[in-house]
């Protein structure tokens, strides 16, 4: 059984959406190394990453590329189930670089703090966006490609 093509477990698209976040993670990150953006700038900027991430995850987890692989290969489910985890985690790390940069420490204080958790996220975000490629190319070239 295949999973029908949707945009979001379509490769292809798949790749799309990838790119699409990673440039604006870059834009964020672009921001953060800066240092002048307000910290009321800055908490908007990670309320869109929030968003747009939210959007793709939920994307991803239900009627996407998650939902369509765990239905074609089931027994790829504990590391979908992996994968769904880290985006919660995500959200997290998110969550609390926005509490920090509104937070009423000193600007110092706030911005070495984001610096870090946005260091940490950045290396779990590409090991994650490999770990979905990874199960994606093993998924298709041995289970779904070879019942075409």
């Amino acid at each position: 059984m295949t999973p029908t093509s949707t945009p979001h477990n379509d490769p292809p698209n798949l790749f799309d959406e990838h790119a699409h976040l990673r440039e604006m993670l870059r834009e964020l990150a672009a921001s953060l190394a800066a240092r002048r953006a307000t910290a009321k700038q800055l908490s908007e900027l990670l309320e869109d990453a929030r968003r747009q991430l939210v959007s793709h995850f939920e994307h991803e987890e239900s009627g996407g590329f998650f939902h369509g692989l765990r239905e074609a290969v089931p027994h790829y489910s504990d590391r979908i189930t992996e994968l769904e985890h880290e985006h919660a985690q995500f959200l997290s790390l998110l969550d609390q670089m926005r509490r920090r940069v509104l937070s009423h420490e000193s600007e110092e204080v706030w911005r070495d703090d984001c610096d870090r958790l946005f260091a940490k996220f950045m290396e779990n975000f590409a090991a994650h966006e490999s770990g979905e490629h990874e199960l994606m190319q093993e998924a298709y070239s041995q289970d779904i490609g070879a019942k075409d």
